[in-house]
């Protein structure tokens, strides 16, 4: 899923923030709104890392299916 899906998703943006504080207000967060998380994780990773990335994809595995 891109960030950009992610960001406009209440909830999903909520998870995004409780595991990577600060990342949804980066000043440059529109730049990566295409790229995935994983694809970020690149140019980030002090602050991507595997185990942000596992915790985020386990709470919204529990988040309702979209209609």
């Amino acid at each position: 899923t891109d960030i950009g899906t992610l960001l406009d998703d209440p909830a999903a943006k909520a998870i995004v923030d409780k595991h990577l504080p600060g990342f949804t207000a980066n000043d440059q967060i529109s730049m990566a709104r295409g790229m995935t998380l994983k694809s970020v994780q690149q140019y980030a990773s002090d602050m991507v890392t595997d185990k942000a990335l596992a915790g985020i994809q386990a709470d919204l595995a529990k988040l309702p299916a979209a209609k």
